[in-house]
């Protein structure tokens, strides 16, 4: 079984809290996950971000882009 597909293996988005699937995937268009590198307590951290915070500019604070999963 694919990671995406095991409902055990979920998260919530750090913005809004909906669940997401822990899964990333590589093809841009069918992600649903977005990891996004910022900062708590002064350490590095991901936050992962649904499509839809993702798409209207969410970011943690401390934001990093990522030039492996995209840099937006």
């Amino acid at each position: 079984m694919a990671a995406v597909d095991n409902k055990t293996l979920r998260t919530k988005c750090a913005a809004c809290g909906k669940e997401l699937p822990t899964d990333v995937d590589a093809d841009l268009k069918q992600r649903k996950t977005w990891p996004l590198v910022g900062e708590h307590g002064g350490a590095k951290q991901v936050f992962p971000a649904c499509t839809d915070c993702f798409k209207k500019g969410w970011r943690p604070d401390g934001y990093v882009p990522s030039p492996v999963f995209g840099a937006s």
